[in-house]
């Protein structure tokens, strides 16, 4: 079961809240749980699903590191002064703010992104590279790429017309993903989900492929505004990865958006981040499919790193094909093609009768005979333990098969000859 393992304290706590445009993030609550604090607060306790995705075992042994991949947050900032960045001067590059540059923006903008007043790119971009720091257990997925913040809002509450300017919008959004391919950026991180798209949405995000640049986007979250399933954009666009969240169980989040922009699955609940500009929270109290969207981006980034001269269909493709599904050739709305398995994305072997999405190139979906298709996986709590469990119980029954046939062998020699 994924689940952290251990508790702050209740002044540490921040409950992090995510959802499509409209959505009111906590700001009042990071800033009151960890964001005026005087002092670095470290937390021992593993980022979870880091952890279990195998950052401290088989990507490490790999030489899995995100090395030299620019990866862009599309988001509110990200505070570079928080010690998981600060310590090593490639962790955030000098980005842009895409707000207005008014008297009323003044202490929500920074020119180079590098400050985040809502603390949700700062946790997105420390899912996806946050360095390790003595005393903490908040790692990234790909911790030694660079992250290129790209301040497009600092806010989701419209209310007060001053701050009108600083809400995201298609617009700012497709600015934003346009700057990070000119700079460069071969993965690019979108943590909102927006009830509409555009035109000029539509042009970047085709901008970015042609490109060469992956977008991965959040397929959004209920909230008391926004109730209704239905496409989320950027994440419904067809070269644009959607993601949503898991549960603390493993299994689906009941707050999350469900359609066909859903494209995978993985958890995003309780555990700890990096959060303003000393250290460590435990955040995500309610699921977040942003939050999620961050270890789907770190994945893309190891992808990037171990595989440079290949396409962004083809990177989207690995993390499609492995990630683990009830049934390998279907999709459903729920958890699209599945739950995220990065070790298995990266070490794929890209075979045209495997079953599942598309391969670049074609538009079939290779289809399963009834002949062939054994019974289904269900998913368990921890995506990541559903092959040793399935191994575990064909070893089982293996085991109990040889015990019968030699009890039945002993049965019969027990027995009285009647010769």
């Amino acid at each position: 079961m994924i689940r952290i393992r251990g508790r702050v304290a209740a002044a540490l706590t921040l409950v992090a809240l995510c959802g499509g445009v409209g959505t009111a993030y906590p700001a009042q609550a990071a800033e009151a749980a960890c964001g005026q604090r005087t002092q670095p607060v470290f937390l021992p306790e593993l980022t979870t699903p880091v952890v279990e995705y195998g950052r401290d075992s088989v990507l490490d042994a790999g030489g899995f590191s995100g090395k030299g991949v620019l990866v862009a947050v599309v988001d509110s900032g990200v505070t570079a002064a928080n010690p998981h960045f600060s310590a090593d001067p490639e962790a955030v590059a000098a980005g842009t703010s895409l707000l207005p540059a008014t008297p009323d923006l003044a202490e929500l903008r920074d020119p180079a992104g590098r400050a985040d007043r809502l603390d949700h790119g700062t946790i997105v971009a420390g899912l996806i590279a946050a360095r390790k720091v003595s005393g903490s257990g908040v790692r990234g997925l790909a911790p030694e790429a660079t992250i290129l913040p790209v301040q497009a809002f600092a806010t989701l509450s419209a209310d007060d017309p001053r701050l009108g300017a600083s809400s995201p919008t298609p617009m700012a959004i497709a600015t934003g993903i346009r700057y990070a391919v000119d700079r460069g950026a071969r993965v690019i991180a979108v943590p909102v989900a927006m009830t509409s798209g555009s035109d000029e949405l539509a042009a970047a995000v085709t901008y970015a492929h042609d490109k060469g640049s992956l977008v991965i986007a959040s397929a959004g979250d209920h909230d008391a505004k926004v109730a209704t399933n239905g496409p989320r954009y950027p994440a419904a666009y067809p070269t644009v990865v959607g993601v949503t969240a898991l549960a603390e169980s493993g299994a689906p989040s009941p707050q999350a958006v469900h359609g066909e922009h859903v494209d995978v699955a993985a958890p995003a609940q309780n555990f700890n981040g990096v959060v303003g500009a000393f250290g460590d929270c435990l955040v995500a109290q309610t699921p977040s499919s942003d939050f999620a969207t961050g270890l789907v981006a770190g994945a893309a980034t190891l992808l990037v790193q171990s595989y440079p001269q290949a396409t962004p269909d083809e990177w989207s493709y690995r993390l499609l094909a492995s990630a683990v599904r009830p049934q390998s050739d279907r999709r459903d709305p729920i958890i699209g093609w599945g739950v995220l398995a990065p070790h298995d994305a990266l070490t794929i072997t890209l075979d045209p009768t495997r079953v599942g999405p598309p391969r670049p190139g074609t538009s079939q979906i290779p289809l399963q005979s009834d002949r062939t298709r054994g019974t289904p996986i269900i998913l368990g709590a921890d995506p990541t333990s559903m092959t040793r469990q399935a191994a575990w119980w064909v070893a089982g029954g293996l085991i109990a098969l040889v015990l019968g046939l030699i009890m039945v062998r002993a049965l019969r020699q027990s027995r009285p000859s009647r010769g």
